[in-house]
């Protein structure tokens, strides 16, 4: 049926990205990093580093935690 292949076309990615981010959150936590990536204590203008005041862009977590571990540590810390 080709609703169902569509259908399973567009949902593929939500659902490999929830996976992807439980990895993420599994493997910051054990790194001691907040949701974000960074020190437990960092603290955010606006309260959130997803969000830049000064241009009113905003970034999906995932973005942000990728911009500054592109070699997706996460990843290898599951494949033992």
């Amino acid at each position: 049926n080709i609703k169902k292949i569509i259908s399973a076309i567009l949902f593929l990615p939500a659902v490999t990205m929830a996976e992807d981010m439980t990895q993420v959150d599994k493997w910051l936590e054990e790194q001691g990093l907040n949701k974000y990536g960074d020190l437990q204590d960092a603290m955010y203008m606006g309260g959130s580093p997803l969000f830049n005041e000064m241009t009113g862009e905003r970034i999906e977590r995932i973005d942000y935690i990728l911009s500054k571990f592109p070699n997706k540590p996460w990843s290898s810390s599951t494949e033992m």
